[in-house]
């Protein structure tokens, strides 16, 4: 077990690269080993170096949309934190005077933790819904109360004061804003322009697990309920106008994008929108 820093800068660059050229089965082998390495590099040196833990972050990043895929996570929610706080470790890699970009940081690491949670139980709903002995009377309390449980932190995770901020900011932005249709749209819905691309990128994140969220108590694709449709509109909405201020958009985005296609299927909703009345 001579393992060091080198050993896990490279699995991690093999498991990327694996995702990139969408080996996913072979990326999901380098993840699980790329946990028991951190796992031993933890249990032997305490670290706050910013190096490792930023790869431990982008490897559960990377987890997540393993997860996504139907696949078994390597990372259990109960080893996704380390000994050393995020701040400590990131506050290194930031410059004082953008400090602001730390707490994003933070906010998407909180994002991406509940994502791991609502895919085990994604996962575990799938489970207990096909095995021989399911019994929806005690299984599907369980899943549903689990899964109401991670949508009200999920709807917390935004009441922080840097999300409402930005918000605000947003807001006032769209009202001043002359010419409102000269933004980007979504079919036929109003622009929902966006001025801060992270606040926008946490947001389809926010839509995405909202989802998923819904198609756990309700494993039925479709509009139906109308929260359901509505964070799938808001995230349209959102994407194209995200998507205008990036030049390369991210490969992990097709992951949002894929559940607003349960939602706004060609059977119901062929253009992605509601049918005129």
């Amino acid at each position: 077990m001579t393992i060091d820093d080198s050993h896990i800068v490279a699995v991690f660059l093999l498991a990327y690269l694996n995702f990139t050229g969408g080996e996913i089965t072979s990326a999901g082998r380098h993840l699980d080993g790329l946990r028991l390495m951190l796992e031993h590099r933890g249990a032997t040196v305490l670290t706050d170096d910013p190096l490792i833990n930023a790869i431990r972050r982008l490897t559960i990043r990377l987890d997540n949309v393993r997860g996504t895929t139907g696949r078994s996570l390597a990372f259990p929610t109960h080893k996704l934190a380390t000994g050393v706080p995020n701040r400590e470790w990131l506050s290194k890699l930031i410059q004082p005077n953008k400090l602001q970009s730390l707490e994003w940081a933070l906010m998407e690491f909180e994002l991406e933790d509940l994502a791991n949670q609502m895919i085990h139980l994604n996962l575990r709903a799938q489970a207990l819904r096909t095995a021989p002995g399911h019994n929806p009377a005690t299984d599907e309390h369980e899943i549903l109360f689990r899964a109401e449980i991670l949508l009200s932190e999920l709807n917390r995770w935004k009441l922080r004061p840097i999300f409402l901020a930005a918000e605000a900011e947003e807001n006032l932005s769209r009202l001043a804003c002359l010419s409102p249709s000269s933004s980007p749209a979504f079919l036929d819905y109003p622009p929902l322009p966006f001025k801060n691309v992270v606040f926008a990128g946490l947001m389809i994140m926010f839509y995405r697990l909202q989802i998923l969220g819904s198609l756990i108590i309700s494993p039925v694709p479709g509009p139906e309920p109308a929260n359901r449709l509505e964070a799938a509109i808001n995230l349209c909405r959102t994407y194209t106008s995200y998507a205008s201020l990036r030049e390369r958009i991210p490969s992990i985005m097709v992951i949002p994008l894929i559940l607003a296609g349960f939602v706004l299927g060609e059977t119901q909703h062929p253009q992605g929108q509601i049918p005129p009345l």
